[in-house]
């Protein structure tokens, strides 16, 4: 898999929150806005009835 990068603007407080609960987790802050996200748009896609797209 090729990854891209994307960038996302945070507050320092934000992202010191998000970075502490991903490591609470064993994640990076990284790892843990990509699964969050993922894990978002598959319930969004199944709330509409879509959820084949997520295959």
């Amino acid at each position: 898999m090729i990854s891209t990068d994307v960038i996302v603007s945070l507050g320092e407080e934000d992202k010191e929150w998000i970075d502490s609960f991903a490591k609470l987790n064993g994640n990076s802050l990284s790892t843990q806005v990509r699964e969050w996200t993922l894990q978002r748009l598959e319930d969004e896609l199944e709330a509409l009835g879509l959820k084949e797209l997520t295959a």
